[in-house]
């Protein structure tokens, strides 16, 4: 039968502070009990398992105090992919939430997210099955590091991206560290103002997407 965790025992859950039950494909569960009664929690591993979650509504600016990292399963929703454009925001944010709060470069597995084929917005490139090219639709939600700021902006992974939604404000003029930052984000942009998709924050409508291919051969 069906393994259960017993998030009501408190006293398990005051002192774990590494819990990873990846794998065991039968046991059950919510994310945000995990957020509200596991507070010593560092890493969470559910990853193939039937816990279930929303990183929209899950994570909040209060939970997993001590969390580090977490490995997170499909039944999350927004650990794999999202079924529309405007859940992009809330499910990137949550992200960052952990980043924030984390020592590691990397503490949210998966790293990529993606729009589902099934979403209302979703559409492919006419040739996109026989090779993939730059020009693509850009439906991956790819995190942006720039110094010590942090964003995200939807690319194809393979050149092609959209202008980038920022989650940390620009540091200060007055930090030292300001001249080195600007640098880097002056680099970036070029980079960013290369793409076909330069000028969009979304990823463009399929009219708008043949109106690009046509007019930025």
């Amino acid at each position: 039968g069906d393994t259960t965790i017993d998030l009501q025992n408190h006293g398990l859950s005051q002192t774990i502070s590494i819990l990873d039950v990846s794998g065991c494909i039968n046991v059950t569960g919510c994310l945000r009990d995990f957020a509200q009664h596991w507070p010593r929690l560092q890493w969470l591993g559910i990853n193939r398992t039937q816990i279930r979650g929303d990183l929209r509504t899950d994570i909040r600016p209060s939970d997993f105090p001590a969390l580090q990292g977490m490995g997170l399963g499909e039944a999350v929703y927004g650990a794999y992919k999202i079924n529309c454009v405007a859940d992009a925001s809330a499910v990137m944010r949550a992200r960052h939430q952990i980043h924030k709060q984390s020592t590691w470069p990397s503490p949210v597995y998966p790293l990529l997210v993606h729009l589902s084929p099934d979403a209302p917005e979703y559409y492919e490139r006419p040739e996109q099955r026989l090779y993939t090219s730059e020009r693509d639709p850009p439906f991956g939600l790819e995190p942006v590091i720039v110094g010590s700021r942090r964003g995200w902006r939807w690319s194809n992974y393979l050149g092609g991206c959209c202008d980038t939604h920022w989650l940390d404000p620009l540091p200060d003029s007055n930090d030292e560290q300001y001249s080195e930052f600007y640098n880097e984000l002056e680099e970036f942009e070029r980079e960013q103002n290369q793409s076909l998709f330069r000028g969009f924050l979304d990823p463009p409508n399929p009219f708008e997407y043949r109106e690009l291919c046509h007019r930025r051969l």
